[in-house]
């Protein structure tokens, strides 16, 4: 029998359809569809951040406290992220409402927010990521 590649024996790895959202993201922001790879972008920040808390039971108890910001500062305390993954997060945060609330925030930033992200993704072995074509990376 083969472990599965989790830090801890016996914690079930989520699955997180976040790199998906992150490929709409990036073909909306090629398009210069900057709100609608915003909110793509933020979308899936939400749903890495809501697993990974789940995979390290750092989820916030309260329904007002599920917020991006608060979530990701309880992986940090929780040992998920370290601080410079936890500093871009912010950034990622910050570019994902700025552009979610049409504000102007440029195409370069964006797409470099959506790249750290999915760098982010493609280096977390704690989670399932389903691709494209149906598998799981």
């Amino acid at each position: 029998m083969v472990a599965l590649a989790v830090k801890e024996f016996g914690k079930i790895r989520p699955v997180c359809f976040a790199s998906t959202m992150l490929h709409t993201a990036m073909d909306a922001s090629n398009r210069h569809d900057l709100v609608s790879a915003g909110t793509r972008l933020r979308e899936a920040t939400n749903r890495y951040l809501v697993a990974m808390c789940e995979y390290y039971d750092c989820t916030p108890k309260k329904r007002r406290d599920i917020m991006l910001a608060r979530m990701s500062k309880n992986l940090l305390k929780a040992g998920g992220i370290d601080q410079g993954i936890f500093d871009w997060m912010k950034d990622i945060i910050e570019v994902g409402h700025m552009s979610a609330h049409c504000k102007r925030v440029s195409h370069e930033r964006l797409d470099t927010a959506i790249s750290l992200l999915q760098l982010i993704i493609n280096n977390t072995p704690e989670m399932d990521f389903p691709t494209r074509s149906g598998g799981v990376l």
